[in-house]
Formats: structure tokens, sequence, C-alpha cells
């Protein structure tokens, strides 16, 4: 009986021992890919995402003045103490409409926007270097000239403008930018019968408005000057080597005039007297 109480014990501590002796170690090993699918992040949940692309805002398309200009025209009249507005165009060709009905106007342009914003045209840098302006912005002095009836030239009290060289410059600067002007083709024949009566004339007994240098482009003598329809304000006038007037006259009436011009003279101006001649 003994005996099999000690048989008994033995085998149940042989079973314990047996147990204890099992360790993680002895586990069967992991598949590889398995491990790989249990410990390995995905890629995308790991990564920074990608920065969105982005575009460079355009800049606005420049314009040239002509296309942001502000005309203004006023109708000029020297009864009134203010001159009278006549309104704002867009254009100098919108201002061009009713120049029948208008007596004496003068327009000016402005810029709506700052110059420096402005890309030029081929057109207006043409036009500026006609003109002989040295700066770019002067370009608005131009398309004021464009708006106005004759091209500025339009004081029929005063017989229209001297154009001088400078007045000259600047209407052809104009007419580059307003070719189809309306009162192009009376301005130039006025700029070109200023031009004849300033040409050199030979020294042969006769000549027309203009101003003459005594021995060089007319020689001195008696000369008369007449009109079927009469003088309607004939003027001359003998001048010194100092510019002092040594004699004149204005005649706004009569048929005939005379001048008697001395070798001494330096120079002798008419104006509206028609031919002279030499007796």
């Amino acid at each position: 009986m003994r005996r099999a109480i000690l048989a008994t014990m033995a085998a149940t501590l042989a079973g314990a021992l047996a147990g204890c002796g099992e360790t993680e170690d002895d586990a069967p090993a992991q598949p590889a890919t398995e491990a790989a699918e249990t410990t390995a992040s995905p890629v995308a949940e790991t990564s920074s995402p990608a920065p969105e692309a982005t575009t460079a805002s355009a800049s606005p398309a420049s314009v040239s003045p002509a296309e942001d200009l502000s005309i203004s025209c006023r109708e000029m009249d020297t009864e009134e103490t203010e001159p009278s507005d006549l309104g704002s165009y867009e254009s100098f060709e919108a201002a061009w409409e009713g120049f029948d009905a208008r007596d004496d106007v003068r327009c000016e342009a402005s810029y709506n926007s700052s110059f420096g914003s402005y890309d030029l045209t081929e057109t207006e840098r043409e036009a500026l270097e006609t003109a002989n302006y040295d700066k770019e912005e002067s370009l608005r002095v131009l398309y004021g000239i464009c708006a106005t009836p004759l091209l500025g030239d339009n004081s029929t009290r005063s017989g229209g403008l001297p154009w001088s060289e400078g007045q000259q410059e600047e209407v052809q600067g104009a007419l580059v930018l307003c070719p189809d002007h309306p009162d192009r083709g009376e301005v130039e024949e006025r700029i070109a019968e200023v031009n004849e009566a300033r040409e050199p004339q030979e020294p042969d007994g006769s000549f027309g408005s203009g101003s003459y240098r005594v021995g060089e482009d007319m020689p001195p003598g008696f000369y008369v000057t007449e009109s079927e329809s009469g003088f309607d304000g004939c003027y001359w006038e003998r001048l010194d080597a100092a510019g002092n007037i040594v004699e004149n006259n204005l005649m706004r009436s009569g048929f005939r005039a005379e001048v008697d011009i001395a070798e001494t003279d330096h120079s002798f101006f008419t104006d509206r007297c028609g031919t002279w001649e030499k007796q």
C-alpha cells in the first residue's frame, strides 16, 4: 500500500515538472508573411501628403493711354467770364460730333490711371517722336489736340494761329494719332500758306506777307501794293537793326498802299497786304 502511494506521487511530480519546461522559445515560429503583415505600417499612413500645386495669378494686361482717357471740352466765349463746359468724352472721335456748331472750342485729355501702368503702342511712340516731345506723359497733349476742332487752330477772331515750327510739330504728332481728323485738309492748307509766306523771296522787287532782310531778301526802294476789293487789316513796318520800328501803318480800308524802304533799314515786315511791287 505504501508503495502504491509513493508511485502515484512520483508520477504527479513528473507531470508537473514536464509542464513547467515549456517556454515561449519552444512555441512554433510565426510565418514571415504574417509577421510582416502584422508589424509593418502602410506607407500611405506614415508619409506626409504631397503639397497641392499652386498656379501663379496672371498680372492684368496693360492698356494703352488711348484706352483709358477722359477728354473734356469747353466752348470759349469772350463775352462770358467763364467758358461753358461741353461735357466729357471717352475718345477724340466722340468729341468730333457737333464741330460745325462750335465757334471756339478747347479740349483737354487726362489719364484715368497712373501713367506708369500703361503700355505705349508703336503709333503712340511715333506720335511723341514726331511732336518732338521728351516726356511720354505729354502724350495727353496730342490727344487733346486730336479732340479739338481744327486741331487747335479754331480761333476765327485772330485769323488762325501763326503756326510756328513747334506748333506744326505738335499738329503733325497729333495727326499720327488721329489721321482721319475731319479738319485735317483745312489745317494742312493753312500751314502750307504760312510756310510759303515764310520762304525767302528772291530780291526781284516783288513779295507777299512775311519778314524780309533788306538788301538780302529784297532790295531797298519804293514799293506799291493794290487791292481791288479794298484792304482789311493790311499792316507793314520798317525795322532797324535793334528791332525798333522806324515806320509802320495799319490800313483797314483803301485800295493802294505805298512804302519807301531805305538802304539803312534792317528788315521789313508785311501782313495781309497782298503783293508788293517795286516801282
